[in-house]
């Protein structure tokens, strides 16, 4: 009975444990340019929100905010501004604009993907995790 117990412990500690998983990459953290607020500081708390900026007195009229997903739409400021202030600070914080036409753009960056869009003067702004 020793020799079988000793005899699984010695298969036991020969058997390699498996690796953790890779943690998924994340946008770089960016300081808040003068005149911005990250979207953490407006109460979101998934991943990216640390990373993401957006022009201070910025009206959100709806939110979700998931681990999976981010999703705001605005009141204000006008989807120009907006789209114009996500062409700058967007780039800063890792991710790649890969679509750009009026007051909509598409990107992608470290683990997430998104896009901006607007229509009658509200517009939303929605970051997935990538599958």
């Amino acid at each position: 009975m020793l020799v079988t117990a000793a005899a699984i412990l010695v298969v036991g500690g020969c058997s390699a444990a498996a690796p953790p998983p890779a943690p998924d990459p994340t946008p770089t953290p960016v300081a808040v340019p003068a005149g911005g607020v990250s979207m953490a500081q407006l109460g979101f708390r998934n991943v990216p929100a640390a990373s993401i900026t957006l022009p201070a007195g910025v009206q959100i009229l709806r939110q979700v905010d998931q681990e999976n997903v981010l999703t705001a739409t605005f009141a204000a400021p006008s989807p120009a501004e907006l789209a114009g202030w996500l062409r700058t600070s967007l780039p800063q914080a890792g991710f790649r604009i890969t679509a750009d036409r009026g007051d909509s753009l598409v990107f992608t960056g470290p683990g997430w993907s998104g896009a901006f869009t607007a229509d009658n003067g509200v517009s939303a702004l929605t970051i997935r995790r990538n599958p």
